[in-house]
């Protein structure tokens, strides 16, 4: 599966091979690399090889309350319910701490869990019926698994339907298709800083507007956001998502200082690792093409709710 990085309109190709080229080479993996060595335990717990939701085999996020290790379609399901319900997290994209890993250890696994959780599952319910296309099915059914206990060994058996067949998730009654799950690794060569000399990044898309701490930065022009993700809600299979690298002033007021964008795809299913290019805002009107202002490096995965 890929997504397709779209850097901004002025970008030569010529330049894209050179980023990509730029992207792959040691010093880039070195300086936002991710490790795993931790987090492989929680694979290995009994029943993690497959989604404890729908089965689908070598599942790469988690219900880290609820224990479980799941696919990418059952976690954009789980986020849709809310964190207050299910909170997710990423198996190799997301940074775990040591709370989080005992939680998944001390729920012994997929199978441990389900045989609680799924203690009293309709009669006849076969699991492969959630690996098809119809999302409200699998919705009904995690609905029901997690957030009203229906088939615990004391629950009333019966698959919720709650929620009316729809193709579409509704937020805040504004349809979405899918989640973008993003994480934020670095950048570098960015423009000279000012005020403070922090930089920050807002992410929008479909009318939603997502901001990040600030950056961590050394004197070598390196910025770091440690691993912060950002989920964005989107409308589309082709949602663009907007991203601006900007500082603040001695009032707190936002200015922008570069832009860049994506173009969300959804083949993408599997985490695919971009880089933006941003150009500098100050130069947008009086130069073309404007002027390349530093890149940003970030883990994206587009789980598709229809």
């Amino acid at each position: 599966m890929t997504m397709c990085c779209c850097a901004i309109q002025w970008t030569s190709r010529r330049e894209l091979k050179q980023v990509h080229k730029s992207a792959s080479s040691p010093g880039h993996d070195a300086l936002h690399g991710k490790s795993s060595g931790p987090v492989d335990k929680v694979r290995a717990l009994e029943g993690n090889s497959s989604c404890a939701d729908c089965g689908r085999p070598a599942p790469d996020w988690a219900a880290v309350n609820h224990g479980v290790v799941i696919c990418i379609r059952c976690a954009g399901v789980h986020r849709k319910l809310g964190s207050h319900i299910s909170t997710v997290l990423s198996l190799s994209l997301d940074s775990w701490d040591a709370k989080q890993l005992s939680a998944m250890h001390a729920k012994r696994g997929n199978l441990a869990v389900n045989q609680k959780l799924e203690a009293r599952l309709p009669s006849g319910f076969r699991k492969d019926v959630l690996r098809g296309d119809n999302v409200q099915t699998l919705e009904n059914f995690v609905r029901s698994k997690y957030e009203f206990g229906s088939f615990l060994a004391d629950g009333d058996g019966k698959l919720s339907q709650a929620a009316a067949p729809t193709s579409t998730s509704k937020v805040a009654m504004v349809e979405y298709v899918g989640v973008l799950f993003i994480v934020v690794r670095g950048g570098r060569n960015f423009p000279q800083p000012a005020y403070d000399g922090k930089y920050y990044l807002a992410f929008a898309t479909d009318g939603q507007r997502r901001t990040t701490k600030a950056a961590r930065s050394d004197a070598s022009g390196m910025h770091e956001w440690n691993g912060e993700r950002i989920d964005l809600n989107c409308k589309s299979t082709s949602s663009v998502v907007t991203v601006q690298l900007f500082q603040r002033d001695m009032l707190m007021r936002e200015v922008v200082r570069a832009i860049g964008s994506v173009v969300v795809s959804r083949t993408m299913e599997t985490s695919q690792r971009q880089t933006i290019q941003f150009v500098d805002t100050g130069t947008i009107a009086t130069t073309s093409p404007p002027e390349r202002s530093g890149e940003l490096t970030v883990d994206m995965t587009f789980a598709l709710l229809v």
